[in-house]
């Protein structure tokens, strides 16, 4: 970070995690590089602002056990209400405003630290990059077989109280067998961003045992091991969504490019470091391939094509609507298309049964 006086000028570099200026940027960049006492102070940042998420989690969890106790009060009192008992239900009902206001101030705060945390984690891949400045946008190069990828991503919080989508382009990957593979994931939470926390941090553990279980490296061991992680990864949020009353869920894009040296090439012979891309969807977000089309005449100019490589999962298709009612669920049009317990493919939701 760089100090400014009231003049404008530069006058100083710091770095807010230790607390330290510096006498140009080349000094705090080398700091921030190699520095033993900045890697310390950035572990336990991290490790206090993990800690604040999990005190924000106990607290909102209780914060919204009282509003569902005076919410009861306010309904029973409703049934039989007296002339005299106006004032009180106006007390009451101011009551739950504070509280609402407060529990929306811990979604804030929750929302800060993982901010923090992520902002972080990209602060530590551009720093692994030695002439490309500190950036939380800056792409992520991997290389998979004789496949060099850029990732990049850009989110936008919208109208919520808190960014409950996230995100992971630095998903490292490997076989049983040894093969490096690269993994990409998109979240999009709903209803609060606790079951999207979780999955970050425990899907690509998860992947990474169920690969490790498979004999080799082909689509259809990665397939099985990308489902198994899935569904062990709900399986344990769900566990938890139940004991704290959690309604927190997210959909999700799974992108894994894998070297895949078992097809052909256009001569019949193996082509080495041929990578696949493996796609894999939770839910209505979607996946897209943009593909250059070549020009067929000399004045005609080169095209980009939309192609789609996930099927969405909404109640609106009839193989989607005929599981969920299948399942006891009830999929009905209200202005736009909703469905009622139990609900459809999506992770987390106490209320949502296991999805297929």
């Amino acid at each position: 970070m760089v100090a400014k006086s009231k003049g404008g000028a530069d006058h100083r570099h710091a770095c807010l995690v230790c607390r330290r200026t510096f006498p140009s940027a080349g000094v705090l960049k080398r700091h921030e590089r190699y520095s033993d006492l900045h890697k310390s102070s950035s572990e336990r940042q991290d490790e206090m602002l993990h800690h604040r998420k999990m005190e924000l989690r106990a607290a909102m969890h209780m914060q919204r056990g009282r509003i569902m106790e005076l919410d009861a009060e306010i309904d029973g009192q409703a049934l039989g209400r007296l002339s005299s008992q106006v004032l009180h239900d106006d007390m009451l009902s101011s009551q739950r405003t504070l509280m609402e206001m407060q529990l929306r101030q811990m979604l804030f705060e929750y929302g800060q630290a993982q901010e923090m945390i992520e902002d972080a984690r990209c602060s530590r891949h551009s720093r692994r990059r030695k002439h490309q400045p500190i950036r939380a946008t800056l792409p992520v190069e991997k290389r998979v077989g004789r496949l060099s990828l850029a990732a990049g991503v850009a989110s936008w919080q919208g109208n919520k109280d808190v960014q409950e989508d996230r995100y992971i382009i630095d998903m490292d990957l490997k076989s049983s067998d040894g093969q490096v593979m690269a993994g990409f994931l998109v979240l999009d939470g709903h209803s609060g961003s606790l079951c999207v926390d979780y999955i970050i941090e425990h899907l690509t553990k998860n992947l990474q045992k169920c690969i490790n279980s498979k004999p080799g490296l082909s689509s259809e061991t990665l397939s099985q091991a990308v489902i198994e992680a899935c569904v062990l990864t709900d399986d344990e949020f769900l566990q938890r969504a139940r004991k704290d009353e959690l309604n927190d869920g997210s959909t999700l894009i799974l992108g894994i490019v894998f070297p895949e040296d078992s097809r052909p090439g256009p001569l019949g012979v193996r082509a080495p470091g041929s990578c696949r891309l493996l796609i894999a969807n939770v839910g209505d977000s979607r996946a897209v391939l943009c593909r250059d089309i070549q020009p067929q005449g000399a004045l005609e100019e080169p095209s980009m094509v939309a192609v789609r490589l996930s099927e969405d999962h909404k109640p609106i298709v009839p193989s989607e609507q005929k599981r969920i009612e299948a399942r006891g669920g009830i999929v009905d049009l209200q202005g736009v298309w909703r469905v009622f317990t139990p609900g459809p493919t999506v992770f987390g939701g106490k209320h949502i049964s296991r999805w297929g």
